[in-house]
């Protein structure tokens, strides 16, 4: 059974937040309230969008979601591209193969067997996938972002947190 099968698709609500006081390092004096307490419910065939300044509180409130989500949740971030790419790094073999390691085919990194398997017909058009050989180390920042959101995509998520999609 794939992630998205834990929730019942006849279930309204996807996640609900009752009197929550959320949190956010940002503000002065660490762990200052972002929000005061806040009641909110998400319900089946909604989309959300949570907009604010930096340091409002929006990734603690994206946190917050995916750990009460749990396995059903994939989230995609500036912070966790910077994660995958410092573990590259890390893993960087180029002393020793004989040429410039150029990191985990795209293939791979997606969860895909090779990179001659079928893909779904959403992400099939997409430019990105004509470089599914290619090591994600050579991926331009654009690139890997769409990369971060398909391999979310093809987990089947009951939910998909997006924050700052568009940084960088």
């Amino acid at each position: 059974a794939g992630v998205a099968d834990e929730y019942s698709a006849a279930e309204p609500i996807v996640l609900q937040l009752e009197n929550e006081v959320l949190f956010s390092d940002h503000l002065e004096g660490r762990c200052n309230p972002a929000f005061s307490p806040i009641s909110w419910t998400w319900k089946r065939g909604e989309n959300w969008v949570f907009l604010g300044d930096n340091g409002s509180g929006k990734t603690s409130f994206m946190e917050r979601l995916e750990a009460r989500a749990g396995k059903s949740a994939r989230s995609v971030s500036f912070e966790a591209l910077e994660r995958i790419m410092a573990e590259e790094i890390r893993q960087d073999d180029s002393n020793f193969i004989g040429r410039v390691d150029t990191g985990t085919p795209l293939y791979r990194f997606l969860g895909l067997e090779s990179p001659h398997e079928p893909l779904p017909v959403l992400l099939a058009d997409d430019a990105v996938f004509g470089l599914l050989d290619q090591g994600i180390r050579t991926l331009s920042t654009g690139e890997m972002r769409r990369a971060l959101i398909y391999r979310a995509m093809l987990a089947r998520p009951s939910v998909l947190l997006l924050d700052e999609p568009f940084d960088g």
